[in-house]
C-alpha cells in the first residue's frame, strides 16, 4: 500500500488541522503541540499519554481520534531572563512517542500538529540540556532544524499515512522588495523541507472556503 507522506503549511486559522483530522483515515493519532489544536475536531477526542501509548496500541477497539499533548507544562515560575524556559519534558516525551510508534503502530494516520510548537519544545529542551548552545544562534537554530528534520524522517518510516502541519512566515528581500512565504522552520531547512514529503500543500481560506 502506498502511504500519504504529507506536509501542509499556511497562516494560523486556515483550517489546516481541521481539514486533516476531520477527513483523513481513522483511527488517527495526533501528536499535538498546540494548546487548543484539537478544538477544531468535529468528533470526540480520546486524550492519551506517552506512558499509556503501548497499552492503547494493543487495544482491539481503538477510538477513531486519539491525541497526545506535548504543549508546554509551565511547571517553573516565570523568569525575567531572556532565554527559553528550560523544560526538557515535552520533547523527551515526543521522542519516546515516535520511537514507540516505530515498534507498534495500529493507526491509519499519524499527524504532527504543529512543527511550530514542536520547535518551541526542542528550544526549551535545548535550554535545559545544552544551555551553552543558546549563546550562538547558528548553533541553536541549526540544532532545532536538524531535530525537526530527524522527526520528519523517522515519522515517515511508520506503516501508516503521516501528515506534518506547519505555520508559515512571510519574508521580504531588502534589496528587491520581493516577498515569499515559507514554512516557519528554524535554520535553512525551511528552504528545502518540501522535498521531504510526497505531497506538499499550502492551505488558505478564500471566500469562506
Amino acid at each position: 500500500m502506498k502511504y500519504i507522506r504529507e506536509g501542509r503549511f499556511g497562516k494560523p486559522k486556515q483550517y489546516k488541522t481541521g481539514a486533516i483530522v476531520n477527513t483523513y483515515p481513522k483511527p488517527m493519532l495526533v501528536l499535538e503541540t498546540e494548546a487548543a489544536g484539537m478544538d477544531i475536531a468535529n468528533q470526540p477526542v480520546h486524550w492519551a499519554t506517552v506512558s499509556k501509548l503501548v497499552e492503547l496500541s494493543a487495544s482491539k477497539d481503538l477510538p477513531p481520534l486519539c491525541a497526545i499533548s506535548f504543549s508546554p507544562r509551565n511547571v517553573k515560575d516565570l523568569s525575567e531572563l531572556y532565554v527559553p524556559t528550560p523544560d526538557a519534558g515535552p520533547f523527551s516525551d515526543f521522542v519516546k512517542a515516535i520511537n514507540t510508534l516505530r515498534t507498534t503502530c495500529p493507526w491509519k494516520t499519524v499527524v504532527v500538529d504543529t512543527i511550530t510548537g514542536l520547535s518551541d519544545a526542542i528550544y526549551s529542551h535545548q535550554s535545559e540540556r545544552n544551555a551553552a548552545a543558546l549563546a550562538d544562534p547558528r548553533k541553536w537554530a541549526g540544532n532545532i532544524g536538524m531535530k525537526v528534520g530527524q522527526v520528519i524522517d523517522h515519522l515517515q518510516t511508520l506503516p501508516c499515512h503521516t501528515v506534518v502541519i506547519m505555520h508559515s512566515e512571510t519574508n521580504k528581500d531588502d534589496l528587491t522588495g520581493a516577498t515569499d512565504e515559507q514554512p516557519m522552520v528554524y535554520s535553512r531547512l525551511r528552504e528545502s523541507i518540501g522535498a521531504k514529503f510526497g505531497q506538499f500543500f499550502y492551505a488558505f481560506i478564500e471566500g469562506g472556503v
